[in-house]
């Protein structure tokens, strides 16, 4: 099967998250499985960057044939004519594409100019289309673009694909009919084994011999910064810990983070580190002593997937797509999005060793069983394949 995956950032546009990430590790481990694999994507970072790629030829990333192309228009919109001119050319030498995002130009385009060629093509749109996190930002213009754009190039489409039931139930509320595969998403555990702590109290000293809460993610409203900041406050008055808080910020939100945590009087015992990548990154999961999304939303959450591969208890709200299956496995402790709720699942690992340790052990072994990227490369040639048979 020769397939293209069209999404508008791809790596090393790390700064998007985890998206970007389960794309390419899809895209990986379909290669492993034999499959020929092409993406067409931008070279825009997150806000008004670049990425320095070369443009408009193909980039072995892993085996994964990638193409970069320039966007210097409308470029929040990702609009992108060599993009456009590039599968007008090249799509009927594909067997079926699968599009990753909405409310962008490359899933137009390639929606219609799959639908003028009848190819068969996927959506995933990357847990965007959940009316609550619609609601967020930009709804109404979100909610206009649905129904003048985005709902017929979907209900056209041979599958939504969701990465879990928390993401496909939301669907429903927007009306739409089209069939949808709920396919996770996954990680290498090779990329998982290593446990250097050495980076993290090097770089940070008063962390040596303290508790670490780790948050690791994008630093933006939906995550629930709110709720976190009330959360350690109750917290500190029991325990002496530190918050680490990894991850790169969504524009200027980061701002607001570091005063409510000085607003409360808490910034002695939070550390931000911005973005961390390989090695550093490895060494913050790897010496935390706990994980915690306090999310008001999230289709799944990739960076769950990356703590519990490391061994580490998470702490999640049930507003996070993976919450079922971390809960089915005790790998950690499932709270609502209220502030008491999330601080008492925190103490209550904080104050218990041995549970740390066994919910660790068990998110280990829930990744092993359910989101290795060999299991889900299967599933999803599996269902690229019933398409292609229809």
């Amino acid at each position: 099967m020769k397939i293209l995956h069209v999404i508008p950032s791809y790596l090393p546009a790390y700064r998007y998250g985890g998206p970007v990430k389960a794309v390419h590790e899809l895209c990986r481990g379909l290669v492993n499985k034999g499959l020929d694999i092409s993406v067409y994507t931008t070279n825009r970072d997150f806000g008004v960057r670049q990425l320095e790629v070369p443009i408009n030829r193909v980039v072995d990333i892993d085996q994964v044939k990638v193409t970069y192309y320039s966007t210097r228009f409308i470029r929040k919109y990702y609009y992108s004519k060599t993009l456009s001119k590039s599968l007008q050319e090249s799509i009927h030498t594909f067997d079926l594409l699968h599009v990753h995002s909405v409310f962008v130009y490359p899933t137009l385009i390639a929606s219609r100019l799959c639908q003028k060629s009848n190819k068969p093509y996927i959506i995933n749109p990357l847990g965007a289309l959940d009316p609550s996190m619609i609601k967020l930002k930009s709804g109404f213009k979100k909610m206009l673009y649905i129904n003048l754009v985005e709902r017929y190039n979907i209900e056209r489409a041979a599958v939504i694909h969701v990465a879990s039931v928390y993401e496909e139930k939301r669907l429903f509320f927007l009306g739409f009919k089209t069939p949808v595969a709920i396919i996770p998403r996954g990680i290498d555990l090779n990329d998982y084994s290593g446990n250097d702590i050495n980076w993290l109290e090097e770089r940070y000293p008063q962390l040596k011999d303290k508790k670490k809460i780790l948050f690791l993610g994008r630093v933006t409203y939906k995550k629930g910064f709110i709720l976190l900041a009330q959360a350690f406050e109750m917290v500190l008055r029991n325990h002496d810990a530190y918050l680490i808080i990894a991850g790169p910020s969504d524009g200027n939100y980061i701002d607001k983070v570091r005063q409510m945590f000085a607003k409360a009087g808490l910034s002695r015992n939070v550390i931000f580190t911005g973005m961390l990548l390989d090695k550093e990154k490895f060494s913050v999961l790897y010496s935390s002593d706990i994980f915690v999304l306090p999310s008001y939303g999230e289709n799944f959450g990739i960076a769950v997937l990356e703590a519990m591969a490391c061994k580490l208890p998470v702490v999640i709200t049930d507003q996070v797509g993976l919450y079922p299956d971390v809960e089915e496995y005790k790998a950690g402790i499932i709270a609502s999005c209220n502030p008491l709720k999330i601080a008492n699942a925190i103490l209550q690992l904080l104050n218990n060793e041995d549970m740390r340790k066994a919910m660790g052990e068990n998110g280990r072994k829930l990744v092993e069983d359910r989101f290795t990227s060999d299991k889900i490369a299967d599933s999803m040639a599996n269902l690229y394949e019933k398409i292609l048979n229809k």
